[in-house]
């Protein structure tokens, strides 16, 4: 754990972009069976399978569908060296992406391409080893082991200094961040989803003690249910009911290079840094650093975090800035004259980390000897919901009616597709095929 800076009055590092106005914007329905708050990779998802159970469900989205987290993600969709409560739901993600492929006349973008991470040492060869059969008690793994010859077979182009041989999984895939959630949300639409955009939900309605519905800045919706899948905004939206949500914002940066011409496979990773290849030929690239700025939110949750910050090596930098004094404002007694903070900040993003960029630049060029002269076209920063263990929260809340599903730690596009299938079990009241205890909010201690 590193300190990024110590400032209140230096400018913050969120960054509201513009919505333009949408002539053909959806109207407000009256009623629903389920309102899903959130139109990212696992609110389309959990509006998806809802529908597909018969349910009549509204997704609301205060800007456009997956413009937020999901279209700034890197794009993997893997299982490979995922333990604990992520594991079943990578693994069980994997083959949804695949029926979500093959039964409907829409490409999501996912591709099995399979993936190749470097290994450094013996020792990371061995704890691959035995999460390998670990891994295999819970699900279907294909991972493999690859000694030097067959890492330089596979990967010619790399040379990772220190390299002793690599793990390689076949059947972890990619998905485009910006197809995806267009794609899942005419997938949605075609099984009667109605998709309202611009439209913040700025509270949950409450009857005779549980949710009956959502109040949003264009009226009332009532419903059964109510799906939060709102992301880092979930917290916020669970506070004004007293639901301690443990769950955090932190911001990650990813850095896209010109287009290239090389055979470099389409995703992969060298310790160092990781790729995801795009169709125009360009890479998309980041490592694990992440920046955390100072709340009162953070102080808040200060005891359930502390094991994971104190475990940290060096990859999460503590940062107080603006952003502390601009939490201090949104938590202000509303006025009706005063915009929500929903309203105020309907596609959220974050200033870049640029150098970090350039640290992650500099592995490229010199782990990919061919790549050596290839220069930055973009960059981009999103803000991530983070909980202690990097696994979501999927449950039914204290408020009867009201479900939760968040928390993906970076990691919605290879766990969302499961854990919305289980909040929509939930909801109906089937049996999940994963067993949803674990993933319960009381396993923090806040």
């Amino acid at each position: 754990m590193n300190l990024a800076g110590f400032n209140p009055f230096r400018p913050g590092r969120r960054l509201v972009e513009p919505v333009a106005p949408d002539p053909d914007q959806a109207d407000l329905p009256r009623s629903a069976d389920v309102a899903v708050v959130g139109g990212g990779i696992a609110g389309l998802i959990a509006a998806v399978e809802l529908a597909r159970r018969g349910q009549k469900v509204v997704l609301l989205e205060k800007g456009r569908v997956g413009a937020e987290q999901t279209s700034r993600a890197l794009g993997w969709v893997a299982s490979l060296g995922d333990t604990g409560l992520r594991l079943p739901l990578s693994l069980r993600s994997k083959e949804l992406w695949r029926s979500y492929q093959n039964d409907h006349a829409i490409d999501t973008s996912f591709r099995a391409c399979g993936l190749t991470i470097v290994c450094r040492s013996t020792r990371e060869m061995e704890m691959f080893a035995a999460w390998s059969e670990t891994a295999r008690a819970v699900g279907e793994v294909d991972a493999e082991p690859l000694g030097l010859p067959d890492l330089a077979a596979r990967l010619p182009q790399v040379t990772t200094p220190g390299a002793v041989g690599a793990w390689w999984q076949p059947s972890d895939g990619v998905v485009f961040p910006a197809q995806v959630a267009p794609a899942l949300a005419r997938i949605a639409r075609n099984l009667g989803v109605h998709i309202v955009e611009t439209c913040a939900v700025r509270e949950i309605d409450r009857s005779a003690g549980r949710a009956s519905g959502v109040a949003t800045e264009k009226g009332l919706l009532r419903s059964s249910a109510v799906l939060l899948a709102g992301g880092a905004w979930s917290r916020r939206l669970l506070r004004d009911l007293g639901i301690n949500l443990v769950q955090l914002p932190v911001y990650s940066s990813l850095y896209r290079t010109e287009p290239v011409t090389s055979d470099l496979p389409a995703i992969g990773a060298t310790g160092s840094f990781a790729w995801a290849r795009r169709e125009d030929g360009s890479l998309v690239i980041g490592n694990n650093s992440a920046i955390a700025s100072v709340t009162l939110d953070s102080l808040r949750l200060l005891r359930p975090f502390l094991p994971s910050l104190l475990s940290d090596h060096g990859s999460l930098s503590l940062d107080l800035d603006a952003d502390f004094l601009q939490g201090l404002r949104d938590e202000r007694v509303r006025s009706p004259h005063r915009p929500f903070a929903y309203e105020r900040n309907r596609m959220l993003g974050a200033v870049p980390d640029a150098a970090n960029g350039l640290k992650v630049l500099a592995s490229l060029r010199r782990e990919i000897p061919s790549l050596a002269q290839v220069a930055l076209r973009s960059s981009w920063a999103g803000i991530i919901d983070v909980t202690p263990d990097k696994a979501p929260i999927i449950e039914q809340t204290g408020c009867a009616g009201l479900y939760v599903c968040t928390g993906f730690s970076a990691h919605g596009l290879a766990m969302a597709p499961a854990a919305a299938e289980m909040a929509a079990d939930l909801i109906v009241g089937n049996d999940p095929r994963l067993a949803p205890g674990p993933y319960s909010n009381s396993r923090f201690k806040a």
